[in-house]
């Protein structure tokens, strides 16, 4: 008897949730409603499939990062709609809880409170990346026992190149998903040609400014903001930048990050710009958070970022008028960015062609790139980002037979021998 066959008349997912009784007794679900079932009156389905609800999977929302800023964004403007939005978190890095969030590390107990109470015909699971890998094993069944929504926020050939992942055979060939989103067609090509299907094209969501607050006589600085990271983010070529505007005999470069974990290479960053003597090249903040703080007096953005599928980064600044600079040849950014209209790309990012760009930009080509460039970000809506995911939640929901169908890593035969 297929799968498909045995939800229809019998659904174990949805009687174990529905009557945690049977959870507490340790048996089959099965077994109890043929014995016990039947005579009490239980269902065997639920009368309906219908989304109530999103869970979205990530190690945590607390820190500074890509994927815990989407999450918050989401959640925060998920608690206006008819959709209840939550977060599952492994750890808690800054301590506290945000809101609707259900943290392994801290509370256990109420997480598995949570996680018992939701029902895989009325729930969805949104995982991004590895996320699922934070939690421990009897967490991640728990978790696969519900339609997922996969969100590849990552180039699938960086993840070839630089992830041990793929060599965890049993996680690439066990972790599926009913539903894959992707950020960039350059990726979803690239995903196609190693076999993985069914992706749609989305995007990660920016909060929408209502004016634009740019002003070429107010926004003069050149600035850089994300974690320190040499080899996703080439973190190294701000040096290269800060060295050339010092030729220049221009001010230094404002940079914006996190001395937190997910910037590993911080510490190094310092160390190197003592090394080479431009200290008075750089002014770095730690850990900020406003977004109008970070973006009032920028001129420009600079994205070096080689690994880049989306550039959340990248939105945001647009957001706020400020156009960018950034890298050709990372997919996210290249889809993003109107060469020469709401920002730039360069084929070759270093020190010397940042500042020839920026030398030709005369305040009038500034302003115009910065009203192209605030019209830009309005096609990164969070509404349509969340209408997007509700819709496929709703789909794998209403087709979820009890398995996840599509893989969302390729099976490498290389790494068989």
């Amino acid at each position: 008897m297929t799968s498909e066959a045995i939800v229809r008349d019998f659904d174990p997912l949805w009687y174990l949730g529905a009557y945690p009784d049977v959870r507490a007794l340790g048996m089959e679900p099965h077994d109890h409603y043929q014995k016990y079932g039947k005579m009490m009156g239980r269902k065997p389905v639920p009368d309906v499939r219908a989304l109530s609800r999103l869970v979205f999977v990530v190690p945590d929302i607390s820190t500074i990062g890509g994927m815990a800023s989407r999450t918050r964004t989401t959640l925060s403007h998920g608690q206006s709609r008819s959709i209840e939005y939550y977060a599952i978190t492994a750890r808690a890095a800054n301590g506290g809880r945000q809101a609707g969030e259900y943290c392994y590390a801290t509370d256990p107990v109420e997480f598995e409170r949570a996680l018992n109470a939701w029902l895989p015909t009325d729930t969805a699971m949104v995982i991004s990346n590895n996320a699922i890998r934070s939690f421990p094993t009897a967490v991640r069944k728990r978790i696969q026992q519900f339609p997922i929504i996969y969100i590849c926020a990552g180039q699938m050939a960086f993840m070839l190149q630089d992830s041990k992942i793929l060599k965890d055979r049993e996680y690439v060939r066990n972790f599926r998903a009913m539903r894959i989103m992707s950020f960039s067609e350059g990726d979803i090509n690239f995903q196609r040609q190693l076999g993985i299907h069914g992706q749609v094209r989305g995007f990660a969501p920016v909060k929408q400014r209502e004016l634009n607050m740019y002003d070429v006589s107010k926004n003069v600085r050149i600035g850089y903001v994300g974690r320190i990271d040499f080899h996703a983010k080439d973190c190294e070529k701000l040096l290269d930048v800060a060295q050339s505007l010092r030729d220049r005999s221009w001010g230094p470069l404002r940079v914006y990050t996190t001395d937190g974990r997910n910037s590993h290479d911080y510490s190094r960053f310092r160390s190197m710009i003592e090394e080479q003597g431009l200290e008075d090249q750089f002014e770095i903040v730690l850990n900020e958070t406003d977004k109008t703080v970070i973006y009032e007096d920028l001129a420009v953005l600079v994205v070096p970022s080689k690994k880049e599928s989306f550039g959340n980064v990248v939105v945001e600044s647009m957001s706020f008028g400020v156009p960018v600079i950034a890298a050709s040849y990372a997919p996210g950014p290249a889809e993003i960015i109107e060469d020469g209209r709401s920002g730039w790309l360069l084929d070759e990012f270093t020190g010397s062609s940042v500042v020839r760009l920026v030398d030709a930009l005369t305040p009038d080509r500034l302003h115009r790139a910065s009203v192209c460039a605030f019209e830009r970000h309005k096609h990164y809506r969070v509404e349509a980002h969340v209408e997007q995911i509700e819709e496929l939640a709703r789909g794998a929901v209403e087709s979820f037979t009890g398995v996840n169908t599509l893989p969302v890593f390729p099976y490498m035969k290389i790494l068989d021998g």
